[in-house]
Formats: C-alpha cells, structure tokens, sequence
C-alpha cells in the first residue's frame, strides 16, 4: 500500500480509485467502508447531531482524505472514489478546509469556482519530494493527468535541481513514460534504474548513466600518467563504474529484458525530450533497438564525423567564408560561450563555459561547467538551471537574435579571447550556425544583445556574446569578501566588508562614511579574500558596503 495511503491513525484505510467509466457503475460507499473509524449512524445524519468528540473524529478524518487524495473539491471524493453524498459529509468536508485554512477560487463565472487554488499542486509536489513516482501519485489520488504533467513540469522548470538532484533529473523520463498508453513503471530507491512494462508482456529497463564518464574511459587513460597514483586511481574508478554497468546490462539481457543506457542531464532539454519518447516508445520489448539506440549514443559522444570536426575548426579559428543569413521564423536558439584564453591557468572552481538554450514556447535551459582538474578530459557541469518565461518575452528576444544574424553583420577580429558558437533553428527545422570573439556585444539599433537576454532572463552572471556576465565570487565557507575602495580624487584605498559576491573591480557602490555613517559612492579598486585571521581589519569592527549603485 502506497505510503500517503497510509497513517498511525487509520491502518485501515483503503480505496479504489475510478480512473475510468462511471461513477453510477459502482456502489456509493461511506467513510467505515474506506476503513475509517468513525462514521454517521445513519445516511442523512446531520453531523451537529453528532457528540462533540465523533464530529471532531469525523473532520479530522476529512482533513486526512484532503491531504492524502489531493481532491480539488467534495465532487472529486464523490467521482473518484465514490463517496456517498451524505449531507454530514459535505458539512465535515467544509470544516476540514476551514481547519487547514485551504484558499479556493471565488469567482461564479469561472469553470474553478469552489476549488482549491494551490492544495493539490502543493501536494504533489510534496509527494514528488518525498520519492513517490508521477505513476503512484496518479494511481493513488484523485489527481488527473493534465494535473500532474503540469505540477510535474513546473517542478521541473523551477529551482528543484538545487534540492534534490537525484528526483529532479528523471522526471522527463517519467514524464514521457507517463504519457503511454498502457505503460506502467518504478524506479529503485536510489534512482538509477526503472523498470518498465507495456501490457502482459513487453518490458524495459533503463539504466541512467553520465555519458562523459561511461563512453570516456579510453580518452581518460590515454592523458593520464600511469605513475600518478591519484589520475591512476581516479581511471580505475572510472574502470569500475564502467564495468559495474556492463554487468548489470549483461543480467538484463540474460533475462530477456531489453536495457537503454541514458543519461538524464542529455535529455533535460526540450528537443531532447522529444527524441527521448520516441526512442523509449520504440524500445520496449525490443533487445536489438536497445543495443541500437546505445551504440548510436555511444558513436555520437566518442566519434567526430568529418562534417563535426570542420565544425570545430569553425569554431576555433576566424572564418574565412561569410556565414549563411538567417531564413525564416525563428524556433529556438543554443549558444555556447567560452571565456578560456591564453593566459594563467584557471583555477579548477572556475567557471569556464555556458550552454543557454532558449525556445519560442518560453522553456530556458542553461548549464556552467568549470574547469576542473587540468587532468580531466572535459570541463565539469556545477550548475544549471531551467525556467520559462512568457512567450511574448521570449518572442521579443529570439526576433532580436533572428534579425541580426538575418543580414549583414559586423565580425570582432579579436585574438585571446574566449569564443562564442551560436546555433539558430527555424519552424522548418533548418539550422544555421555561428561564431565569434567573446569581446563585445552584438547591437540591432543600438540594442545589445548579451545586455537584452540577461535583463529578460534575470541572470546578470550570463557570459552571452561579450563575455561581460558577473560571475559569483567562490570561496569557502570561512572566508569573507573584502573590497578596497578609491574616493574622489583618487589615493589611498579603505578596506570594507562586502556581503554582494557579485562584486567586481570598478564597480560604484555605497559605503558608510565617519561616525554618523554618511553614505557616499566610491569605486571598488580591488576584491580580496580573507579568513578572519588573516583579515585586513577585524571582521566585528570593519563597515560594509550597503549595495551596489
């Protein structure tokens, strides 16, 4: 029995959903027959007949289906589970909300009057949160499809990476499960498998994977220095890992069950999406387009075709042919920026590269990666993020980018500088590529671009075209940001405590000046680190900056 169907207070408790047919196909039943303990003595009962304790056991007993079944309103315990319409029911129901002080929609005119306005999109996604499939959170409430996709999706689209990375992850792949017919599944507790059947018969698992560290091994080894026992190491893990997934494969097939090799993070965005229902769709049941579909993966991530490197070479060198004007109505857009120079070598924390993908359904995905250790074969991905914006916004952005690279444009000539590559996609599914110097932005009348997708993204640490994008300063959790700053007229600099890690060199900010704490604009001169036993001035008597102006 599913978790959320479960309580101390009621181990009773069961109910069969209707999910299809007929509410009148079935007998009403009453809350003794769900396993509750308290119940009217009769049909028409009024519940202020009741003591005072059996009326209390009988909202609280209401306020228990609301939070577990996540009905929108009484009809849904009456159409999904088939409860019987007793007059003390709907009283209970309606003292139940009053005690968890539920908001509804009070509008007549619209089809949502009487519902709850966040309860069961807040319940699911505290049922998500807590490790329940998208599957069991339908099969189990009163919840719809549409209602899940959208909950889903949102949490999906929100910031719930941050918290729990492992949920997050696969829930495109539930997503695109969920969506068949037919089709059921489970994931084990870690997350890193799911099984899947179709009907009586048909059956697949996927095993979730990073493709950096399951197709790499070979370029791995060969930059490694054998007599480095830390890179050793770190290879021979990678061995393992490698192995440890082969095996589990081998054991699928032994059984007959077909096994698809994915990583989750390749998928996260939206054309990705498509391709990943297509080829779970053609997989089940099917051992050959399993091995298929992974050898096609693994050629893609370990093999460059001839077209792919003149692609990079492209992209490392200024062109020698003018680029192809953009054509058509704009889909979507993936920028690649890249601030790697000549120069000192970054530090591993430092963040190297950004992959934005914007679409014109609003969806926004990005990803920075850092450099890592230099004895890594690819950057490392330390965040990423996916939002959507409205699709007015997202319109004005993309036919901003769309009508700049759609005639003749200007081309910085710049050398030690990162690079930018640009891919536009038209509603034909036509691509057309790009490149240039990360030096200074790209203008339509006067209009930056870089400067345009940070302020209507909301992301002031984007690296875009110009490569101007205010990075998050990395330290420890001991260290504080000190700043130096220069007054008017210049010469001596004044130490302050600065909470922004955001803060860059020649930014203009307010401090607090002499004892009544005047503020006043300066410029910041420099930005150091320091503990508190290593800090210029003490931490308990040094001012702070008050913000950025």
């Amino acid at each position: 029995m599913n978790r959320y169907m479960h309580c101390d207070f009621y181990p009773d408790f069961h109910v069969n959903f209707i999910k299809k047919g007929s509410v009148n196909d079935v007998p009403p039943v009453a809350l003794k027959d769900m396993g509750l303990s308290d119940d009217v003595d009769y049909r028409d009962q009024p519940l202020e007949e009741l003591p005072k304790d059996r009326k209390e056991a009988i909202i609280a007993e209401f306020m228990f289906l609301i939070d577990r079944l996540l009905p929108r309103n009484i009809q849904d315990l009456f159409y999904r589970i088939a409860l019987d319409p007793r007059p003390a029911y709907w009283k209970a129901f309606e003292q139940a909300v009053f005690k968890m002080q539920l908001a509804r929609y009070t509008d007549h005119n619209k089809n949502n009057y009487g519902q709850f306005v966040d309860h069961v999109q807040t319940g699911i996604m505290d049922m998500i949160a807590d490790g329940m499939s998208v599957q069991d959170i339908y099969d189990s409430t009163c919840v719809t499809k549409s209602m899940l996709t959208e909950t889903a999706d949102a949490l999906y689209m929100g910031d719930y990476s941050s918290q729990d990375h492992a949920r997050w992850q696969i829930i495109p792949i539930e997503l695109a499960l969920f969506g068949m017919k037919d089709v059921t599944y489970s994931f084990n507790e870690e997350m890193t498998e799911f099984q899947i059947k179709r009907g009586n018969n048909d059956s697949l698992a996927i095993i979730l994977v990073s493709y950096e560290d399951y197709f790499d091994i070979d370029c791995v080894i060969d930059i490694f220095d054998d007599e480095d026992a830390e890179r050793w190491d770190a290879s021979c893990k990678r061995e393992e890992y490698i192995d440890s997934i082969d095996a589990t494969v081998a054991e699928y097939e032994k059984k007959g069950i077909p096994v698809l090799i994915i990583d989750p993070v390749y998928y996260g965005e939206w054309e990705e999406q498509k391709e990943l229902r297509g080829m779970l769709r053609d997989s089940i049941g099917s051992i050959e387009k399993t091995k298929q579909f992974n050898e096609d993966i693994k050629k893609k991530f370990t093999e460059l075709t001839e077209d792919e490197e003149e692609d990079i070479l492209e992209e490392q060198f200024i062109r020698e042919m003018p680029f192809e004007l953009f054509e058509g109505q704009i889909k979507g857009m993936k920028l690649v920026s890249n601030r790697l120079c000549f120069g000192p070598q970054p530090k591993p924390m430092d963040e190297i590269e950004q992959h934005l993908s914007l679409y014109s359904d609003g969806r926004v995905f990005f990803s920075g990666y850092v450099f890592g250790n230099n004895y890594e074969a690819k950057y490392q991905r330390s965040r990423g993020k996916q939002f959507k914006i409205s699709q007015l916004e997202m319109s004005y952005l993309l036919s901003h980018v769309a009508m700049y690279f759609s005639k003749d444009f200007p081309l910085d000539l710049v050398m030690d500088v990162g690079d930018w590559t640009l891919e536009l996609i038209n509603t034909e599914g036509k691509s057309f590529k790009y490149t240039g110097a990360l030096f200074s932005d790209l203008k339509l009348d006067e209009v930056g671009l870089s400067s345009l997708i940070r302020k209507y993204l909301g992301m002031s640490d984007l690296l875009v075209f110009d490569g101007d994008a205010r990075l998050p300063i990395m330290k420890d959790d001991d260290e504080y940001i000190f700043v130096n700053v220069l007054f008017d007229g210049g010469g001596k600099t004044y130490c302050y405590l600065c909470d922004d890690d955001l803060i860059q060199d020649g930014d203009e900010v307010l401090v607090p000046v002499g004892r009544d704490g005047e503020l006043k604009s300066v410029i910041v001169d420099s930005v150091e680190l320091h503990t508190a036993d290593d800090a210029p001035f003490p931490i308990d008597k040094c001012k702070k900056v008050v913000r950025r102006v």
